[in-house]
């Protein structure tokens, strides 16, 4: 066992949780089992809190010296009492103007989660326009499951934002978003496929909210494993002493990596965590 690491930072989507969205017994027992050993677990996505919240139970990770990192970076909360820590949204005149130029272009898709009223248990979602194809895809489901989402039609109303998403045709899209982040020196974008795109706070990444909750425990980076797939998780995985990528992660991901594990659909996490942890 490598008795340095003292804490694991896992992604979720397409890293813990198989394609169907869900966490596999081995991989859940192999998470908990951390616990065991004094090994801290924090969950690092790109999901708001309340959309963690289910798995965060599942696991255990209720204690009071908890913490979740939420919005790839953008919220760090207290599992227990759900005070957040840190956070780095977006916000001020040039979040204002961004979103203003938004709704003038040509793209269909504006939804804004509202970092201000986002928590474990609700969050409001501001929205440009609401197409059927969007409704379906975007919102019925998340209303369906958990019934605590309130749609806002916006309208320059002053808001901090924790994560913008915006979709439409890739060339519109790459045009406006090189034009944004040279005007705009708060946002940085994050690729979720050939379509859709996430716009964060230029700051922000998932390293920054694990570095938030190092400090609470007093853990050094080196004492750090992390886990993941997707863009979204490579400075994360940079910046932890062990930096593990599965099977099915991004090549650019797979690149920087120590270390790579299966896939998220064989149990990766739970593979990884024992090859390197456990020594199984």
């Amino acid at each position: 066992m490598d008795s340095n690491i003292k804490l694991v930072a896992i992604d979720l989507d397409g890293t813990a949780l198989n394609s169907k969205h869900e966490m596999s017994l081995t991989t859940l027992t192999t998470l908990k089992k951390l616990a065991d050993y004094n090994i801290k677990l924090v969950i690092a996505s790109g999901r708001p809190l309340y959309q963690i919240k289910e798995i965060i139970d599942k696991l255990a990770l209720n204690d009071i010296n908890d913490f979740t990192v939420a919005f790839n970076g953008t919220v760090v909360a207290n599992n227990q009492t759900h005070d957040i820590i840190a956070t780095n949204p977006l916000g001020g005149s040039d979040f204002g103007l961004l979103c203003q130029e938004i709704i003038d272009s040509p793209l269909t898709t504006m939804i804004l989660f509202d970092q201000s009223a986002s928590n474990f248990n609700r969050i409001k979602i501001y929205y440009k326009e609401l197409a059927d194809g969007i409704t379906n895809r975007y919102f019925s489901n998340l209303q369906d499951l958990h019934g605590q989402v309130e749609l806002v039609p916006y309208n320059n109303q002053e808001i901090i934002g924790g994560k913008l998403f915006i979709e439409g045709p890739v060339a519109v899209v790459e045009k406006l978003l090189a034009k944004w982040n040279d005007k705009f020196e708060i946002c940085q974008e994050i690729r979720n496929n050939r379509t859709n795109f996430e716009i964060t706070n230029k700051n922000i990444t998932k390293a920054w909210g694990i570095q938030q909750i190092c400090q609470q425990y007093n853990i050094d980076r080196s004492q750090v494993m992390a886990i993941g797939n997707e863009h979204n998780d490579i400075e994360m995985l940079k910046w932890a002493a062990i930096g593990v990528a599965v099977a099915n992660a991004d090549d650019d991901v797979k690149a920087i990596a120590d270390a790579l594990t299966d896939s998220n659909d064989q149990d990766g996490v739970a593979k990884a965590i024992n090859k390197y942890l456990f020594n199984n």
